[in-house]
């Protein structure tokens, strides 16, 4: 399963740098040994979604997508998604065109949150990133 993400990992990379291009020129930010991180506890039709944020220079840098009590297929969608997220800051896609992407993405199981519906994995993953970096 490893060997699949790092595959698909690598042509998302290539997509993002296709479509948005790298910020930075072809330079992917490194991480350093030491990050803060934020962890928002969402509910989904899955369980808990624990959302972990980590900022480098105010602001995200990588997100982590852990569910808990979900079969293996939904933890590792739930680490795709952090993990996809994470790649796109890397390389300084704006955060609003990552939440653009994320947010109303439609699952079978929604829950309310706050003041919206929780749609999926990547709508909450989407909606937080929203909430703590749009200021919307």
């Amino acid at each position: 399963m490893i060997k699949l993400f790092g595959g698909v990992i690598d042509a998302v990379k290539q997509c993002l740098i296709h479509t948005f291009g790298n910020r930075q020129g072809d330079e992917v930010k490194t991480r350093p040994s030491t990050l803060h991180s934020t962890t928002t506890i969402v509910p989904t039709g899955y369980g808990k979604l624990y959302i972990t944020i980590s900022e480098h220079e105010n602001k995200p840098f990588e997100v982590f997508c852990h569910i808990g009590k979900s079969g293996a297929s939904i933890m590792a969608k739930a680490e795709v998604v952090g993990r996809l997220v994470s790649l796109a800051l890397r390389n300084d896609i704006d955060v609003k065109d990552i939440v653009d992407q994320l947010i109303d993405i439609s699952g079978d199981s929604p829950m309310a949150w706050k003041d919206t519906v929780i749609k999926s994995i990547p709508d909450a993953v989407g909606k937080v990133l929203k909430e703590r970096y749009l200021n919307v």
